[in-house]
Order: C-alpha cells, then structure tokens, then sequence
C-alpha cells in the first residue's frame, strides 16, 4: 500500500513553497517535518536515531507554526541534523514542545536536494478547511 502525502511543493520564482495538510493541528505540525525535509533530501535515507527536544512558543497559531520550522531549520543548519519524524507531540495555542527524531547528516548516504536558508512570511498562511487544516509556506532558497 502506497502512503499518501500530506504535502506537495510549488515552484516560487527563486524560492520553493509547500503546501501541507493535516485532519488536525497535530497532523499538521507533523506533517510539516517531512514536507520541509523531502526538499532537503530524500527522507526515505533518513533514520530517526536521535532524537532532539524542541520548545517553541508563538502569540497566535500562525507564529507557532512559523517558529516551529524556523527552529527545525535552525537545527538543521547548525547542527547538519535531518529530521524525518515527530515521536512526541504537545501543544496549545501558544506553545509547542515536540520530541523530534532524525540524524546527522551523513554525505556517504544522504543526498543533499535543496539548501534552505530560510523560512519567509510571504504568502504564509495557516488555515482550517473542510478537511481539516492546510499550510503555506515558502522557503527562501
């Protein structure tokens, strides 16, 4: 059975967009770290060997979910660490703590895609649907 993906990524002038999706904020939030990390690499390369706490807060749901990649990317490019899933979840409107596994980047086995520099507020939106909740993001590349 083949998984379905709860993202796809557009192409943005000289920058990469996504969309993610999710039943709920928590699939959502999810979903995103592979989203962002299958423009890094092919995440099926990627082993959750470690795992990395992350305490992010925000003043409303759109800041959260903003301050939630920017710290993923943060973690990636100081520490070269691939995330590839979310073992841990909590949060509330205002604050998110998530135990999150990956590795250190490992250049005999993971191709590197897309360097990321950084996660923008253009066209940046999260929002609920009928299906559940829907993001769009853009990366600076």
């Amino acid at each position: 059975m083949t998984k379905q993906k709860h993202y796809e990524p557009f192409e943005h002038t000289a920058d990469v967009g996504l969309r993610v999706w999710g039943s709920d904020l928590e699939e959502l939030f999810r979903n995103s770290v592979e989203a962002m990390f299958s423009l890094v690499v092919d995440v099926n390369t990627t082993e959750p060997k470690e795992t990395l706490e992350i305490k992010v807060e925000g003043r409303d749901l759109q800041t959260l979910f903003f301050n939630w990649l920017d710290e993923l990317l943060y973690l990636h490019l100081t520490k070269y660490f691939l995330f590839c899933e979310v073992e841990k979840i909590e949060m509330s409107p205002n604050h998110l703590q998530a135990s999150v596994r990956g590795e250190t980047i490992d250049l005999e086995r993971h191709q590197l895609l897309t360097e990321l520099k950084a996660v923008t507020y253009h066209q940046f939106e999260v929002q609920q649907t009928k299906e559940g909740w829907q993001a769009i993001v853009i990366f600076d590349v």
